[in-house]
């Protein structure tokens, strides 16, 4: 009986794969821990603890706040350092270590959680913190609840930060508020919306630990110091502005091998 069999070296043309349909409610599933992002609950401590500024920044690993920067060697420029907020955690005891709450989110949500008063919230984008006084830059948003913040984008040299201010009484006006209680909600879905989101985002808490997280992790490690800037830069960066590169290395010099003393060449045939 004759039959047909394709010799291995021909080329396979004309295949035609049949595609799943999409469900828009399926985002997938995560290939990576860092793909998932959890909510963070700030304003845990209570009281107002010293050196509070209320200026908090989000950043790809954690949300930061501006402190007074109180190394003895810090730089004269940089007078002011960002500490890891996520730090809430440890000191209420909720998780023995860092908790891990977001890696590389695309944009995060703010919105009150303890609120009994009038509050807005107010979101600066591209702001250099370490000549920042509430006054000097114009905010990017303003609202009063569910602040959605993008990531930073490929233009903007700092990433963004907000702050929250109460109405504290007529006479007074607007206050800004040191440590206030809000939910920081990172996204990271492919799929913003999708009802499978739940695999990539815990609503209102720390999403699933890695293994051996808080094992290997130290805390302390993610204080940036110093925190960009200068007291010499502007408070908004020229438009277009980009980033500073880098220093290039030289490159390494060229290493050519030498024939060992009384070792014949390599002849070639």
């Amino acid at each position: 009986m004759p039959f047909y069999v394709e010799f291995p070296t021909d080329p396979v043309v004309n295949v035609n794969w049949k595609k799943k349909p999409d469900d828009p409610n399926d985002p997938g599933d995560p290939s990576d821990f860092r793909q998932t992002c959890g909510a963070f609950k700030n304003g845990q401590l209570g009281g107002l603890p010293v050196g509070f500024s209320g200026i908090y920044i989000l950043d790809v690993l954690n949300m930061y706040m501006r402190i007074p920067d109180q190394n003895a060697g810090h730089l004269p420029t940089k007078p002011y350092t960002y500490f890891p907020k996520f730090s809430d955690y440890q000191s209420l005891g909720i998780t023995p270590s860092l908790p891990y709450v977001w890696t590389n989110p695309s944009s995060w949500t703010v919105y009150y959680h303890t609120s009994t008063r009038p509050t807005r919230i107010k979101e600066f984008r591209n702001v250099n913190i370490q000549v920042f006084d509430f006054t000097n830059a114009t905010p990017d948003q303003t609202v009063d609840n569910n602040l959605e913040i993008e990531f930073q984008r490929g233009n903007e040299i700092y990433p963004p930060f907000f702050i929250v201010e109460f109405l504290f009484s007529d006479e007074v006006g607007w206050v800004v508020s040191p440590d206030p209680g809000v939910t920081i909600q990172a996204h990271c879905c492919p799929k913003p919306g999708a009802a499978g989101c739940i695999k990539f985002e815990t609503t209102e808490g720390l999403p699933p630990q890695p293994p051996g997280w808080g094992t290997f992790f130290d805390p302390y490690s993610l204080v940036q110091y110093p925190a960009p800037g200068s007291t010499a830069d502007p408070v908004r960066p020229p438009s277009g502005a980009r980033r500073r590169p880098e220093p290039k290395l030289p490159p390494p010099p060229v290493v050519f091998p030498e024939r060992l003393e009384g070792e014949e060449p390599v002849q070639w045939i």
